[in-house]
């Protein structure tokens, strides 16, 4: 949805109408990455090279309703190496869209599940400022998932 027209204007009506747009992709966002993923190597022209290291270390990321977790080798609690609860930013510019998360550390990350609901894709897109956002448009950060439950 092209959500510049609501954003910069300051109408009651546009307000509104871009409320409902927000609470309807929220919570489609939200039942379509809600499940366990598995990382995967993908790869795509504009992502950043990793380094590959020498121990191969499976990631896991669990989302819930409320919350992602992320797991490293196992899905277990001794292998939690992050918690993040699910928060959307309400910091918008030209290259965002309404269903952007913020973490604690005010990176902004989007979440984008492909049509068969089988695979997600995870990329930095900025950080949350005093001031608005920052927006990432090149060197962006991909991950990628494989839906297992």
């Amino acid at each position: 949805i092209a959500i510049n027209k609501f954003l910069y204007s300051k109408s009651k009506e546009n307000i509104k109408k871009l409320d409902s747009i927000k609470t309807i992709e929220r919570k489609e966002l939200k039942e379509n990455i809600t499940g366990t993923w598995e990382f995967f190597d993908g790869k795509c022209s504009c992502c950043v090279k990793v380094k590959n290291t020498k121990k191969k270390t499976i990631k896991y990321i669990v989302i819930t309703e409320n919350e992602i977790l992320f797991y490293d080798n196992k899905i277990s609690k001794k292998n939690l190496t992050q918690t993040e609860i699910i928060e959307f930013t309400n910091q918008y510019d030209m290259f965002s869209d309404l269903t952007s998360l913020v973490y604690k550390d005010k990176n902004i990350w989007n979440f984008k599940v492909d049509k068969t609901n089988r695979y997600l894709k995870i990329y930095h897109s900025g950080n949350e400022t005093e001031n608005g956002r920052t927006s990432k448009v090149s060197g962006i950060v991909t991950q990628y998932y494989k839906r297992i439950k």
